[in-house]
């Protein structure tokens, strides 16, 4: 039994040495070659190369990722790079591995670098695109890369280096997207500097020294600048909401691609095809045909010919309105998603995490719930200087749903450098009293100018907002001349304060409705959203003084002192005697028509009728000019025969 004991314990000593071991230790210097003059003089080979360290299933991101580069690059072949016997599992890997450009490459990935452990699977990885577009040529891509149109002016270009590579920051060059020719020098001279790596230096060898080598010699390598395939999303989850999202991008039209930011939140959850063909942003207007088929028979219009993939600017806005208004949410036509706005405008706005339509039974109508975890993105037009501004709602916010001392984000105003005005609301469920926040967040925190500025006025507030009631909230700034922030409750203005005014224009802002941050949501706002309206002008004025800005919404009629006085009379006796007089003579006006009608009149004069539920003809009579009902010049186009287009 002893003897027995002893031979198990030296075989399973022995046992990793006599099994063949899997291990694949790298030495760059055993595939360095001088290259030739021919490979050298040829163009890039249109060949894409993608890394999988570890074959799991794919979210949609990544089937995007995969398409794009046989869509919009236009590349002949398609390697995947995985480990040896995969299994591929889920939805996706079928539609990909039927792609007829797609050649599954089986290798085992490396363990060691120069005798140094690889092991993070994005360091095996890095290795493992080096090797295939040292060795073959042609286009690496990371899977959270999507091309947005063809790469041939740089890969035929006459002053094109044997490599080429993009910035995805100041002072630094990512290696997420690789262009280069078979055994280009530049590659051999960053493989070469892998005798130093690191497993611990996350991106050492991966962003800093091919900018390091690059800022040595550029002889070499062509470096393209961030907005070739890194703008906008570099480096925070909230550019890449903003760019799904969002309408201010313009810019994207001249990017060859975009990088996504990883985390599952962002990208499985945001990028799906149902999302991509119903929301009509400059992004995904230009990535819907690449799920073309997925799921039926689908085919996408050409973004270009799609009116509603169309920019918004302000001189739209300014010729249909004549006015400040960008956008205007009521919701009693949205989707689920859909924030549809009703200005015609054509800002539509999304709730990626929810926000459920509930009918509302004291007011008659549908409005929005804002829960814990979700959010909404409210679009501006491209060229919207977000240095002024109002945001005018009325809501309902729901304390019960509070802890003691936790503030609620309701709006943040984003700006085109991640900066950003944020409005919060505070209650101390002990004390029962509220507090409103207005907090900017600058691009600069060293820069005196753009200091962040928090007000609280719990003790001016005039009421307890928690009250499970309906108030008209008005927020309104204005950093281009007056320099001033003002916050007016149930036309009671419980802020005016003065504020530094900011020298450059803020471009491009779109509004959050309960974004806490840029990386997480807010967790505590409960509250409802009767309406919203956005400004690009600051209405502090008009908005405080009750005036007819503040009544151009279809609200309903509360016959009492609070909504008398809102029309000017001191007091409801008041009200009543001059409700009695506008009966009376309405009902003389009627009783003329009747009898000039039973005289034998032909046609009898047109007349406005009144909607006691919510008084909208009377509103639409007053406001007209801000109401701007969609025409038909507004009005959704109609899809081409054997087209789909999504389904508002």
């Amino acid at each position: 039994m002893y003897m027995h004991s002893r031979v198990l314990c030296l075989a399973l000593v022995l046992l990793p040495y006599l099994i063949p071991s899997s291990a694949r230790e790298v030495n760059f210097t055993d595939i360095f070659v001088e290259p030739d003059a021919a490979t050298i003089a040829e163009p890039i080979p249109k060949i894409a190369h993608f890394v999988f360290s570890k074959v799991r299933e794919l979210v949609w991101l990544e089937y995007a990722s995969i398409k794009s580069a046989a869509v919009n690059v236009g590349v002949d072949q398609i390697n995947l790079w995985v480990p040896p016997n995969p299994v591929f599992t889920g939805e996706i890997w079928p539609l990909v591995l039927a792609m007829p450009e797609l050649v599954v490459r089986e290798i085992e990935m490396p363990t060691k670098i120069f005798g140094a452990e690889l092991k993070n699977l994005a360091h095996i990885s890095d290795v493992v695109r080096l090797e295939a577009v040292y060795t073959q040529g042609g286009i690496y891509m990371d899977y959270n890369l999507i091309a947005l149109r063809s790469s041939d002016e740089v890969i035929y270009g006459a002053e094109t280096k044997p490599t080429v590579m993009a910035r995805q920051e100041p002072g630094s060059i990512c290696n997420a997207f690789i262009m280069s020719k078979k055994h280009a020098p530049f590659l051999r001279r960053w493989m070469d500097q892998y005798r130093n790596f690191k497993d611990s230096d996350w991106d050492g060898m991966s962003v800093k020294m091919p900018n390091k080598l690059a800022a040595q010699d550029q002889s070499d390598v062509t470096v393209l600048d961030q907005s070739a395939w890194f703008y906008p999303t570099c480096c925070s989850a909230a550019s890449t909401i903003r760019l799904f999202f969002g309408q201010t991008f313009g810019t994207i039209d001249n990017n060859f691609g975009v990088h996504q930011w990883g985390g599952k939140w962002r990208t499985s959850s945001f990028l799906t095809p149902g999302n991509v063909r119903e929301i009509d942003t400059p992004f995904f207007c230009r990535i819907r045909n690449l799920f073309d088929n997925v799921g039926g028979s689908y085919v996408s219009m050409d973004w270009r010919k799609n009116p509603n993939c169309s920019f918004v600017t302000m001189d739209t806005v300014a010729s249909r309105h004549g006015d400040s208004l960008i956008s205007a949410y009521d919701f009693q036509t949205d989707t689920s998603i859909k924030w549809i706005d009703q200005s015609g405008n054509r800002l539509h706005g999304w709730a990626p995490f929810g926000m459920p339509l509930v009918a509302e039974g004291s007011m008659g109508r549908m409005v929005r719930e804002t829960r814990p975890d979700t959010f909404a993105v409210l679009p501006v037009p491209s060229d919207y200087d977000a240095r002024t501004g109002t945001v005018h709602t009325e809501i309902m916010f729901q304390y019960g749903h509070y802890d003691h001392g936790t503030s609620a984000m309701l709006a943040q105003v984003r700006f085109d450098d991640d900066a950003r005005m944020q409005w919060s609301f505070h209650y101390d469920a002990i004390n029962r009293t509220s507090t409103v926040k207005v907090v900017w967040i600058p691009w600069e925190w060293a820069n005196a100018e753009q200091s962040a500025l928090t007000f609280d006025i719990s003790e001016v507030l005039p009421m307890d907002i928690g009250d499970n009631q309906y108030h008209r909230l008005n927020l309104a700034w204005d950093r281009l001349a007056s320099g001033s922030v003002v916050v007016t409750i149930d036309d009671v203005e419980v802020l005016k304060t003065s504020v530094s005014t900011i020298s450059r224009p803020l471009m491009g802002g779109e509004i959050w409705i309960n974004g806490a941050s840029d990386t997480a949501l807010d967790k505590n706002l409960r509250a409802r959203i009767a309406f919203l309206r956005l400004y690009s002008t600051s209405l502090n004025s008009t908005l405080a003084t009750g005036t007819a800005a503040l009544k151009s919404f279809k609200l309903p009629l509360r016959f009492s002192s609070d909504f008398s006085q809102r029309l000017g009379f001191t007091s409801l006796t008041a009200f009543s005697v001059w409700f009695c007089i506008l009966f009376g003579m309405t009902s003389a006006w009627l009783t003329m028509i009747l009898r000039r009608r039973q005289r034998g009149y032909s046609q009898s004069p047109s007349w406005s009728y009144f909607s006691a539920r919510d008084g909208s003809r009377v509103t639409e009579e007053v406001e007209e000019h801000l109401l701007s009902p969609i025409s038909n010049e507004n009005a959704e186009p109609e899809p081409a025969k054997g087209v789909s287009s999504y389904d508002d």
